[in-house]
């Protein structure tokens, strides 16, 4: 038996991760929104994990628009983590153009949520707009 669980754990890291469904997104997306329409700060906080598993484009998009609208620091932080745990390419690209096309606040949450990247690929954007 306890040679077993290194074996289990080998075969999970060799086939990866299962693929996150179109209608998970979806009931991601609702439940973040729902979540987001919340009068309490810690509620609207914790909407912001329904879309941590989902490290793409759509993810970074819901998430820059809800700061927006959002007044709560705290609640923006949530988001800011759970931005900066993003690692896929499709999500860097998505960071990087808001990076580009934001100004005041939103590229601040931006610039926020690179620094705060575990390795290399947001440093590099951080250069990037401090060289020009």
């Amino acid at each position: 038996m306890r040679y077993l669980a290194p074996v289990l754990l080998v075969s999970l890291l060799c086939v990866g991760a299962p693929a996150i469904a179109d209608s998970d997104w979806k009931a991601a997306k609702k439940a973040f929104k729902s979540g987001q329409r919340s009068e309490d700060w810690r509620t609207r906080r914790s909407a912001y994990t329904d879309l941590a598993y989902f490290d793409n484009a759509d993810a970074v998009k819901e998430i820059l628009s809800a700061f927006a609208k959002e007044k709560n620091p705290a609640v923006v932080l949530g988001g800011i983590e759970v931005l900066s745990a993003f690692k896929s390419k499709d999500a860097g690209e998505a960071l990087a153009k808001a990076l580009k096309k934001n100004k005041g606040q939103r590229k601040l949450h931006v610039l926020m949520a690179l620094e705060r990247q575990p390795g290399e690929s947001g440093k590099e954007l951080l250069l990037e707009v401090l060289r020009g």
